[in-house]
This record gives structure tokens, C-alpha cells and sequence, in this order.
């Protein structure tokens, strides 16, 4: 028998898209080079007859014939024998996909989901393909809600999938769709999968969905203590989400959320480095109108060409600036610091706050030294228009 389950050569394909391609009715030679099962024509089908003969508990045998059923219109038997074949050789491949590609043909929800289930299981490093190859069936809504059961039960290629499907699908209406039913079943969306799905959220402009979808997965009390800056005293536990406090991991910088006396501090260390973003980022969806962000700041031998500061921009403008406070530097004691800027009527429905060296070039974004923050707020002084947060 044919190994059919080694590396690249050895005559198994090389993604999970190939396999949706060789189902029984695409018998091409694969990227790998390997021809996978041979065509299912009258000398194929004798010798898989004979092979049956000799050992009748070939998986291979069984599969050719299958294919033949097929060509030849039979397709209950050939339903049974690719049952048979798979049932005596489960992590083929090609006897996976026939099956997973035969059940989406036809229709059968469930079933197709049940042989994604399998094939994933087996096949873990075919996800990023098959996730792709599967994004533009999935606008129809019986398979996207058979897809939503399946992950519901959390299997364990769930996040990665997840991970995978915010990252490739192109079909924006059926991610959410399917994510919605996903995150409104026990236990929900977990924060592996919540974080890269609110990113994609913004990254396509869809603010209000991305907003909704973050309230949705907070606790109910954290929703009815929301403010303009959600969790600005940090004294509930950093999310790293979207609307919460995000602390990217930076070269030349460590940020990090402790506690002296009883009050929460976010302190960010720089190293002496180049910093090339910002270390620490909150969005907001604020209404038009004009506020005040106000806070405690520390700092301690702080260096930098211009200056550490906090900027907020819009997120549709993220190298603008709405406001900026005056740069923090060298060393001093906590005081109070504040800036006001304006959100305009148009044009930027969510915020970035980040803090981050003023910076002209790269070479100005090198800094050294602590600056430690407490008590941070943001207060509308009017708004034009309801509907931003909290």
C-alpha cells in the first residue's frame, strides 16, 4: 500500500486546499508530484478487484472503486464504499476530503462539519488552507450556523481557525455572522480569539460592530461602570483588547501595571533604544465635541530628543493628531498633567490614545529612563452628538 501519510514526496498532498480540489472528479497530478489514487478507469478498477480478492481490508482498493462508482453515476455505492475506505485508512487525505467535499456538494450541513471536525484533527497543518478555501462557502446560513455548532463545542483547532478565518476571509458579513453565533453560545469568544477578531473589526471600518461585540464580552458590572476611558484607574485587570489597555511588545520598551499604596501606576520603561510605535494604546469611540484626558505623571531620569507624550488621532488619520500633551522628561515627583483636544463632526468615529517619543525621525524616537502614570480620566467638556461611548 502506498504510504500515504509522510512528508512532501511521499505521495500525499501538500494543503488542505489541494484535497477540496481532488475530490473524485479531479484526479490532476498534485504540487507535490505525487498522483494520489490512480485514475479510476476499467484497469484500475480490475486491479483494485483483484487486490480485494488477496486482502480485503485494502483502504486503497476500496477507494478506486469508489471513484469508479462515482464516474459512473452510482452514488450510494459509492457513498459506501469510501465509508469502508475511510473507516480502514482515517487519516488519508484524499479518502477526507472526498468525503468533506462530497457533503458540501450535496449540501449536508452538519455532516461536512463533522468531516472538517475530522480532517482538522488529523490534518492540523492543512488549517490555513482549508480556513480559506472554505471562507467563501460560508455566506450560506445553514452551513455558517453547522460551522457555529461545531466550534461551539470546542474543538481543538477552534482558536487557531478562528485565528485564521479574521486574518484571511474576505467575506466580512459572514465572519460576523458566524462569530456573533459563536460568541453569544457558552462560553463565549475566548481572548485568543476576541483580540485579532475586534482588530479586524477596526481595520475594516466597522467601529459599531467592533464596539458591540467588545460590550458584549465584558462582565455586567464592568458595563455599567463604563466611562469615556474605560478602565483609566486600572484597577480592573489589563485585557490587551481593543478599548481596553493594549501594551504591544516593543523593542526598546517594557510597559507594565503595578501597585503602590493601594493605587494602581502603568509604568512604561524605556531602554535606551529606538521605540518604533507606541508602547501603550487605548482605543475610544468618542462623539464629536471636546474633552479633557487629565492624570497623575512621574518620571525618572526620562531622556529622549523631544520628549515622551500622549497623542490621540483619529483612527482613520493614525499619524494625525487631535491633541497632544506637553512632552514628560528628565526626573520629577507625581503632579497633575491635562490636555484638551476636539473631536470633529466628521470622519473619525473611534480614537487611538498612545503614548510614544516625539518623534520627527527614527533616530528621535530613542529613549531612556520611567515614566509612571495614575489616575488617568477623560471628561467630555461638550459633545455634539450622542452615541460615543461609554
Amino acid at each position: 500500500m502506498v504510504d500515504r501519510t509522510g512528508p512532501r514526496g511521499s505521495g500525499r498532498p501538500a494543503s488542505t486546499a489541494d484535497l477540496l480540489a481532488a475530490s473524485g472528479t479531479d484526479r490532476s497530478p498534485r504540487p507535490d508530484g505525487g498522483q494520489g489514487l490512480p485514475e479510476p478507469d476499467p484497469a484500475a478498477v480490475a486491479q483494485a478487484e483483484a487486490r480485494l480478492r488477496v486482502e480485503p481490508l485494502s483502504a486503497e482498493a476500496y477507494a478506486v472503486l469508489a471513484l469508479a462508482a462515482e464516474k459512473a453515476g452510482e452514488e450510494e455505492r459509492a457513498d459506501r464504499l469510501m465509508a469502508i475506505a475511510a473507516a480502514w485508512w482515517p487519516r488519508d487525505r484524499l479518502v477526507r476530503a472526498w468525503l468533506l467535499t462530497r457533503a458540501l456538494r450535496r449540501g449536508e450541513a452538519r455532516t461536512a462539519m463533522a468531516q472538517l471536525d475530522l480532517a482538522l484533527r488529523a490534518f492540523p497543518d492543512s488549517l490555513d488552507d482549508l480556513t480559506r478555501a472554505l471562507s467563501p462557502l460560508l455566506v450560506e446560513p445553514g452551513l455558517r450556523a453547522a460551522l457555529a455548532e461545531r466550534l461551539a463545542e470546542n474543538p481543538p483547532w477552534r482558536t487557531r481557525f478562528i485565528q485564521v478565518a479574521v486574518r484571511l476571509w474576505r467575506e466580512p458579513q459572514a465572519l460576523v455572522a458566524l462569530l456573533e453565533h459563536v460568541q453569544t453560545a457558552p462560553p463565549g469568544l475566548g481572548a485568543d480569539e476576541l483580540r485579532p477578531y475586534l482588530m479586524r473589526l477596526l481595520a475594516d471600518g466597522q467601529v459599531d460592530e467592533a464596539y458591540a461585540v467588545w460590550l458584549r464580552s465584558l462582565a455586567p458590572g464592568a458595563r455599567a461602570g463604563l466611562t469615556y476611558l474605560y478602565n483609566g484607574d486600572l484597577r480592573s485587570p489589563v485585557t490587551q483588547m481593543p478599548f481596553d489597555w493594549r501594551m504591544p511588545a516593543l523593542p526598546g520598551a517594557t510597559a507594565v501595571v503595578s501597585e503602590a499604596g493601594g493605587t494602581p501606576i502603568l509604568s512604561v520603561g524605556f531602554l535606551g533604544g529606538r521605540v518604533p510605535g507606541q508602547p501603550v494604546v487605548h482605543e475610544l469611540v468618542l462623539a464629536s465635541g471636546d474633552y479633557r484626558l487629565t492624570g497623575r505623571v512621574r518620571t525618572d531620569r526620562l531622556h529622549s530628543a523631544r520628549g515622551i507624550r500622549w497623542r490621540i488621532a483619529c483612527l482613520s488619520d493614525p499619524s494625525g493628531a487631535l491633541g497632544v500633551t506637553g512632552p514628560f522628561a528628565g526626573t520629577a515627583a507625581w503632579r497633575e498633567f491635562d490636555m484638551t483636544f476636539t473631536v470633529p463632526d466628521e470622519g473619525c468615529p473611534a480614537q487611538s490614545l498612545g503614548l510614544e517619543a516625539d518623534a520627527r525621525t527614527a533616530s528621535e524616537t530613542q529613549a531612556s529612563g520611567v515614566v509612571s502614570f495614575s489616575g488617568l480620566d477623560l471628561v467630555p467638556l461638550s459633545a455634539s452628538r450622542p452615541g460615543g461611548g461609554p
